[in-house]
């Protein structure tokens, strides 16, 4: 399943976003996100990956910030395969905020536009949703995500 051939493991990551989200409480509120991290892609076949990695991610609304680490099990499946690389993305993860877990399920779109042989482009429009009552004011997340990814 993992020949010689297929070995691709990409270090990525280092990504920020702002996030429009409608508060109930507040006529108009800008949510911004901001998060960095390394993970790690290994190719499972033709069409599919599989990604995993550590990201901090540091979410301000309203003068209320809710700081977590992030472990992300993603899979990934290659829809278009031309110049601009695009992959439906879909998984799950576990949030630690203080000393508490939180389950995590997340989707979205990968765009990935290669630079060079070794550096891909990367954007992530995605949606996440946290499982949890005590997670925090909200527990859906919209995003945009850019990074770089290096294949070594």
């Amino acid at each position: 399943m993992f020949g010689a051939g297929q070995q691709n493991l990409n270090a990525s990551r280092l990504k920020s976003g702002i996030v429009n989200e409608p508060d109930p409480t507040i006529s108009k509120s800008l949510t911004v996100s901001f998060a960095t991290g390394v993970s790690v892609k290994r190719s499972l076949g033709e069409d599919w990956n599989i990604r995993t990695g550590m990201n901090y991610n540091k979410i301000t609304e309203s003068n209320v910030d809710v700081s977590y680490v992030e472990i992300p099990v993603i899979s990934e499946y290659k829809i278009v395969n031309k110049h601009l690389k695009i992959y439906f993305t879909n998984g799950f993860g576990a949030g630690f905020k203080q000393s508490e877990l939180y389950p995590l399920g997340m989707t979205g779109f990968s765009f990935l536009y290669p630079l060079n042989k070794s550096i891909d482009f990367n954007l992530e429009p995605s949606y996440k949703h946290v499982f949890g009552k005590e997670w925090t004011y909200k527990a859906d997340f919209y995003g945009m995500m850019a990074g770089f990814s290096v294949k070594f």
